[in-house]
């Protein structure tokens, strides 16, 4: 197997993105590489006994990310961000490199084909929904004013995975082009970037 190339942004040294999605995108979806510092726990994603995709440090994802995103935006665009609880206020601080103010807290509750609850793990309450932040950049209306902040969708798997449900939402408040950033799977209406986008 070939040594992957690495290339420095920042502190620490990462494979090197995919060429930047030119487009003037007015909707993008971003679920950022998180790194967490517990790697000793299951529920990482880098956990070194069950490796799911690699993980950046925040200080190093404004090199390594935003700032290959921000021109590419649109002046008036939608930004919907998903955040790990313990990492909102680094998360605001990306939205605000991007130049986008964070408008609300959209979450996802988790809930099974009965209705009932998923509880997941977590070291003080334990995880049953998930955030992001509906940011703004410049001046651009929804569409709709009708739907909830709120939506129930089962948990998806592999790990990571976020509901199609979502994404009918952005569809419904968010006019295109649209970018998902970090995407790992496709979807009709929507171009994909990162390094674990499917390439066909």
């Amino acid at each position: 197997m070939s040594k992957i190339k690495l290339v420095k942004y920042g502190s620490t040294e990462f494979p090197p993105l995919p060429p930047k999605p030119k487009g003037g995108w007015k909707c993008v979806l971003i679920d950022f590489p998180w790194s967490f510092s517990d790697k000793g726990s299951r529920l990482a994603p880098d956990w070194k006994d069950r490796f799911r995709y690699a993980t950046v440090p925040t200080l190093d994802l404004h090199y390594w990310a935003v700032d290959a995103l921000r021109a590419e935006l649109a002046a008036n665009c939608h930004v919907w961000s998903w955040f790990p609880d313990s990492f909102e206020s680094q998360d605001l601080c990306l939205l605000d490199d991007l130049g986008a103010t964070p408008k609300q807290i959209i979450t996802w509750r988790k809930v099974g084909k009965t209705g009932k609850l998923r509880v997941g793990g977590g070291h003080y309450a334990r995880h049953a929904t998930e955030h992001l932040h509906f940011a703004v950049r410049g001046r651009l209306p929804v569409k709709l004013h009708n739907i909830p902040d709120v939506f129930d969708a089962d948990r998806q798997t592999p790990h990571s995975r976020k509901p199609h449900k979502l994404y009918e939402i952005a569809e419904a408040l968010s006019p295109g082009p649209r970018l998902e950033c970090f995407a790992t799977e496709r979807w009709e209406n929507w171009t994909g970037w990162g390094l674990s986008y499917p390439k066909s």
